[in-house]
């Protein structure tokens, strides 16, 4: 009888086989997690090692501490939340003190689950002292509903600062129909990622900030500087303002200037003023004249003032503001003439007279208008 025989390799080829696919499964599930897992964290949690105070505790268990204690359980049964009394307060306030001024990068709050209502509206600041005067806002929450709150954010906040505060408030009306009507913070964990001053990077901060920054202080994720020193632009500081930038100064990220030296405007200060503006000084944006020469008007005063004008005209409207006689926008002249049974003798040597005190002569004035443009006051 013919029997089917089924090939079957032998027990330890089996093995190695299956080994060898295991090892292969794990190598590929490693090298994901190589590509899906950072090598470094950019920066650390610094909260870890400051102090928190908040408003009011609900009970002992649940103090301000309990928010930097490297828990993130977001259950209030874990005893690692920090909570705000719910006795009626209208405001609530946690505060972490990180012990000295530190380059936050970014901040990562854990409320207590289910608490949306409670926290919804709240603010997030750092600033460098308690009192509130200089509080720099890094979030406020707008959130029209509570199914658009999120219960773990990160907020970007690259500020030097020594306090971070969470605040919130309710009031009468309420700003949203879902708030609860107390003010309560209920903290699990809040995370403050950066580097000690003059310091940053790959989670111990160990690299030093480009002496290119102003102050030593630069991002704690990538050591970009916050500020430059005068006359010094660009991510790391390394690019120089155009001389023509008034006291070599202009915008860190673009290199715009922010003023222009006397005589030139434009976004880099490249272009001329007109001669015809007063001590050569525009406008940085339009180039218009800060004010003419005497004699001109317009924006860029290319118009000459009345002849009636003295001196010098608004340079807008072109009134004159030293008129001879009366303020007078066109080139034309009225005679205070007193007339009546007069000659044409006398008639012409009250025209002179005037003229001359004008125009210097008759002769100028005759040759610079006509006598369409000659207007006599009648008098007794």
């Amino acid at each position: 009888m013919n029997t089917s025989r089924v090939c079957t390799p032998p027990l330890h080829r089996v093995v190695a086989v299956m080994s060898s696919w295991l090892s292969i499964r794990i190598s590929k599930v490693f090298l994901l997690l190589l590509l899906s897992v950072p090598l470094y964290k950019p920066e650390r949690n610094v909260a870890l090692t400051g102090t928190a105070i908040q408003s009011t505790d609900q009970g002992h268990l649940w103090t301000a501490n309990k928010a930097i204690d490297n828990c993130i359980n977001q259950s209030v049964t874990s005893n690692c939340c920090a909570l705000t009394s719910d006795e009626g307060y209208t405001q609530a306030e946690w505060r972490v003190d990180l012990g000295q001024m530190r380059t936050i990068q970014y901040i990562t709050i854990y409320f207590r689950h289910n608490s949306a209502s409670r926290f919804g509206g709240y603010t997030l600041f750092v600033s460098n002292s308690t009192a509130h005067l200089h509080d720099i806002v890094c979030y406020k929450d707008n959130s029209s509903k509570a199914a658009d709150l999120q219960l773990n954010p990160t907020h970007q906040c690259p500020y030097v600062a020594r306090y971070v505060t969470i605040y919130n408030y309710r009031e009468n009306p309420a700003r949203q129909t879902w708030y609860d009507k107390y003010a309560i913070l209920e903290l699990c964990e809040v995370q403050v990622f950066g580097c000690p001053m003059g310091s940053f990077g790959n989670g111990n901060c160990n690299s030093n900030c480009l002496e290119s920054c102003l102050g030593g202080n630069c991002n704690a994720n990538n050591g970009s500087c916050f500020y430059c020193f005068p006359g010094m632009f660009g991510e790391f500081c390394e690019q120089h303002c155009s001389t023509d930038c008034s006291m070599s100064t202009c915008e860190k990220e673009t290199g715009l200037c922010q003023e222009c030296v006397n005589g030139t405007y434009g976004i880099v200060c490249e272009l001329d003023c007109s001669v015809n503006c007063e001590d050569k000084t525009c406008m940085k944006e339009t180039g218009y004249c800060l004010e003419c020469v005497a004699g001109l008007y317009g924006s860029n005063c290319t118009q000459t003032c009345p002849m009636n004008c003295q001196n010098e005209c608004d340079r807008y409207t072109a009134v004159c503001k030293d008129a001879l006689y009366g303020n007078m926008t066109t080139n034309s002249m009225t005679l205070p003439i007193t007339m009546g049974r007069m000659s044409a003798m006398e008639l012409f040597d009250s025209l002179k007279t005037e003229s001359t005190t004008i125009y210097g002569n008759l002769e100028t004035f005759l040759m610079m208008t006509t006598k369409e443009q000659w207007t006599f006051e009648t008098g007794s």
